[in-house]
């Protein structure tokens, strides 16, 4: 079924990481300021870094300028240099540990809001302690960091930067605790993670109604469907009530419905079905794009306007220009991914 344009604007988490850059007047670059003090108990001397990103080197946009204008968020010196560099000036050398430090995702986006600016930082991260030939889990985290200030950036990036110095110092006094894992393991620890969740592992999924992630990814339904009715561009379900009458099953009353085996999330009213491919669901829409005959990078017209937003903890951001005939209008598959962690939609680099 075709899939609504806001649905997408609204559900992309920083939409300017994905595979293609959206246009952006001007570039930011990330750094982040080394620590002055080195940590005490320091229990490792060796790092290793792992970045699962989608789109190393993008990092979201900020807004410069009087005019708030979009500027691409980049780390001009590599990431895992510079947190080689933080561990090196918090790290005890002496020590033989090696703490491995694995980035699933990290992304900066803005926002006005009346007069003030706000800012966000969304981190996904693990680190772990080598154990011999595997690597224990000391902690992992996801989370997001908002500020605020009449002028946001600049606090913005220094959070940034802050969190992950705050990071590695805490690893690096901390005693691994958790499970281990294998180098392999680790760098396909989405995989791992989604082993018993049964929406994942099952090659049929238990049709019904679902009130939240969890009882999705574990196939326990809340309640039953009945039926189900394809429209113009969208499906609607029904179950009996206690009166033995069809009623109308409203999209904003649950979390997702499987129907014939087909998994629908709900969002915004409406029902969008996903598709099973290996270990992921993924929802795919189709925008219009051209290519920038300037810098060969592929944008989005202004058509679909600018759009920014929080959305259950997903930040969104969007910015379109002009389409004319030297930029080659055509159709763009984009995917959607259903995360396994937030139960919330994600993009699909």
């Amino acid at each position: 079924m075709p899939i609504k344009s806001n649905f997408l604007l609204s559900t992309l988490l920083v939409l300017l990481t994905t595979t293609f850059n959206s246009y952006c007047q001007g570039t930011t670059e990330f750094e982040i300021k080394l620590p002055e003090q080195p940590t005490a108990g320091a229990k490792y001397g060796k790092f290793r870094f792992v970045d699962q990103r989608n789109g190393p080197g993008l990092l979201g946009f900020v807004q410069t300028g009087a005019l708030n204008r979009k500027s691409m968020v980049f780390d001009k010196i590599p990431i895992e240099q510079q947190l080689t560099k933080v561990f090196d000036a918090l790290a005890d050398k002496t020590k033989i540990g090696e703490l491995l430090f694995q980035l699933r995702y990290c992304a900066f986006s803005e926002q006005t809001l009346s007069m003030n600016e706000h800012g966000f930082f969304v981190i996904r991260a693990n680190v772990y302690a080598k154990k011999g030939d595997l690597y224990q889990s000391v902690f992992g985290i996801d989370t997001m960091i908002r500020v605020s200030a009449v002028d946001v950036t600049n606090k913005l990036l220094r959070t940034g930067g802050e969190a992950f110095v705050k990071l590695i110092d805490s690893g690096l006094k901390r005693d691994p605790r958790g499970k281990m894992y294998s180098f392999n393991d680790v760098v396909k620890i989405d995989s791992i993670e989604k082993k018993g969740f049964a929406a994942y592992d099952a090659k049929v999924l238990t049709d019904g109604i679902y009130n939240s992630s969890l009882s999705f990814f574990l196939q326990l339904p809340d309640s039953k469907i009945d039926s189900g009715i394809n429209e113009i561009d969208n499906i609607t379900f029904y179950t009996v009530n206690e009166k033995g009458k069809l009623r109308k099953l409203k999209a904003t009353n649950c979390y997702s419905v499987v129907y014939k085996g087909d998994a629908y999330i709900s969002y915004d009213g409406y029902f969008y079905k996903l598709a099973r491919r290996d270990d992921e669901y993924l929802l795919s829409i189709n925008l219009p794009v051209g290519t920038d005959p300037y810098t060969g990078t592929d944008v989005i017209p202004t058509s679909y306007g600018m759009a920014g937003g929080i959305n259950g903890g997903a930040i969104g951001g969007l910015i379109g220009v002009t389409f004319d005939v030297a930029m080659k209008p055509r159709n763009k598959e984009i995917f959607i991914k259903l995360d396994h962690v937030t139960g919330k939609l994600m993009i699909q680099y």
